[in-house]
């Protein structure tokens, strides 16, 4: 009933126990990973407290983590605590940051499965049920695309609930953004 990382296997090469792969650690895998992993980051620089310095920021935390449930992987995330045990205000900053973010597209990356990214659509993609969720990473990137499905009843920003634009092309599917302000951080169209 417990189920134990693969760090003894990273140690002692001739041994195969754990029940997930957790190579990743610091480094973002280059293509999909087989079977089930879990990429490990110290947000800021160490696993421990190292003094002050820089983290990662929320967007990145955000973008590592969709393009892993993309691949069906986890992604767990260290901040080291200070030596009294309290954590950095950067910590907080991030935090908030990213529970504004998963209010409205958290449903994105929870109980999902993996998408066809990139062999079908040019942008990382989840999948509960019936709704593919298409992650836009990039601030600038405004249209993606999916080939081989048919088209969609409907399409909406999670973060506003605004309706989707797509366009069917052949065997493609184009979706584009709405106009809206960006925010830097992934935004997520439901496709029904």
């Amino acid at each position: 009933g417990i189920v134990l990382n693969d760090r003894n296997m990273l140690w002692d090469k001739g041994r195969t126990l754990g029940d997930y792969n957790t190579s990743f650690e610091n480094r973002s895998p280059t293509e999909r990973p087989k079977g089930i992993w879990e990429q490990c980051e110290a947000a800021c620089g160490t696993w421990s407290y190292q003094g002050e310095r820089p983290c990662k920021s929320a967007a990145y935390l955000i973008e590592r983590l969709a393009r892993n449930r993309a691949w069906g992987g986890n992604y767990m995330v260290s901040f080291g605590p200070r030596p009294d045990g309290t954590m950095r205000p950067a910590f907080y900053e991030i935090c908030n940051q990213m529970a504004g973010w998963m209010k409205h597209r958290g449903e994105s990356l929870f109980d999902v499965e993996a998408g066809p990214y990139p062999e079908r659509s040019d942008v990382p993609v989840t999948i509960k049920g019936g709704t593919w969720y298409l992650h836009f990473l990039s601030p600038g990137q405004r249209t993606a695309t999916l080939t081989g499905i048919k088209p969609p009843s409907r399409a909406r920003l999670l973060r506003t609930g605004q309706s989707v634009e797509w366009k069917a092309e052949g065997d493609r599917v184009v979706f584009t953004l709405p106009e809206s302000q960006p925010t830097g951080l992934d935004e997520v169209v439901a496709v029904h």
